[in-house]
């Protein structure tokens, strides 16, 4: 789910503001954990805000300057998030993958095509699950027992990633792709206007839900 920005300014002006009430080492301590704090709270996994904060250590000796190199990480975290600069290259390569398979969906369901339309975007849904499950560190077991995509959408709203609305979609439409990959009656009882709502609702939520 795509950040309050707002709130989350707010916590990392909190942190840039907070003052110790001890001085010295235990203060300059104090300040670099809540820095790297910060930075693992609020960076996405794999950015590199997350890869320059794991590198340093809050507890260093002094005469590093961890304090200051933390601090100048936060404010780089800061600007990025106040800028909408958090997407990162992999997550603009999904975009553009995803977005080429959900105009062949489209082409397919309006050749009638309503089977090869749903698993084509099915695919693309359960993928994308996947990458935010990824992007939350969910579980997503390992080859060849990989976890159901059911059951990552399960976790995702188990952690407050999903609210129940939109976890419920998922199922149903979780439900719908797996009626197509297996060409069940219920899948042949679908009309034409379901499939176009799944797909709109889909393209949806592939923008709102970022991986």
């Amino acid at each position: 789910m795509r950040m309050d920005v707002q709130k989350v300014l707010e916590e990392i002006d909190d942190v840039l503001g907070f003052s110790p009430q001890t001085g010295g080492t235990l203060g300059v301590s104090s300040v670099t954990v809540r820095y790297k704090a910060c930075v693992e709270r609020l960076a996405p996994p794999g950015s590199p805000f997350r890869k320059m904060a794991d590198a340093l250590d809050p507890f260093a000796l002094p005469g590093t300057k961890t304090d200051m190199k933390l601090r100048a990480i936060v404010e780089a975290l800061r600007e990025a998030v106040a800028k909408d600069r958090l997407a990162n290259f992999e997550e603009l390569v999904h975009a553009a993958v995803f977005d080429d398979l959900l105009i062949q969906s489209v082409d397919l369901l309006n050749s009638d095509y309503l089977l090869a339309a749903v698993v084509t975007a099915g695919a693309v849904f359960e993928e994308h699950l996947r990458c935010i499950g990824r992007k939350h560190a969910v579980d997503l077991g390992q080859a060849p027992k990989w976890r159901k995509t059911s059951q990552i959408n399960d976790d995702l709203k188990s952690i407050g990633a999903f609210d129940q609305p939109t976890w419920r979609q998922n199922q149903v439409w979780l439900d719908l792709r797996n009626e197509a990959a297996h060409g069940s009656q219920e899948f042949k009882n679908r009309t034409k206007e379901e499939v176009r709502r799944f797909l709109g609702g889909l393209k949806e939520f592939l923008t709102r839900f970022s991986a």
